[in-house]
């Protein structure tokens, strides 16, 4: 197991935070932010700058949209798979009972 650390204009976070943190980014719905999005959203944090999120998110989700954009259907069906999985008390031991390809299985898995 990793424990490297991630600088951000001087803080650190953790391997294992960022690992949690791209975890949940990827087990969510919600769209990508837009630069506009984040710039409104920094403005109420005078003490973050905008390329220290701006790196942050990169790191964890991607390079952002100029303009607010959806997720990737493959990532929606992810969502909904693993909804129905959790409903039926199936995550996260179900998803290794499914008769899948291994590449998708880690991608249920939320590894990438």
């Amino acid at each position: 197991m990793e424990y490297q650390d991630y600088e951000t204009s001087g803080r650190f976070m953790p391997d294992l935070a960022h690992k949690a943190l791209a975890e949940m980014w990827r087990s969510i719905p919600d769209a990508l932010l837009s630069q506009t999005e984040m710039e409104f959203i920094i403005s109420n944090y005078p003490g973050f700058s905008i390329e220290e999120l701006q790196s942050t998110y990169e790191r964890i989700v991607g390079p952002y949209p100029s303009e607010p954009a959806p997720r990737s259907l493959t990532h929606y069906c992810r969502i909904a798979i693993r909804k129905v999985m959790a409903f039926n008390l199936q995550l996260p031991h179900g998803i290794s009972k499914l008769d899948l390809p291994a590449t998708l299985l880690s991608f249920l898995r939320l590894e990438y």
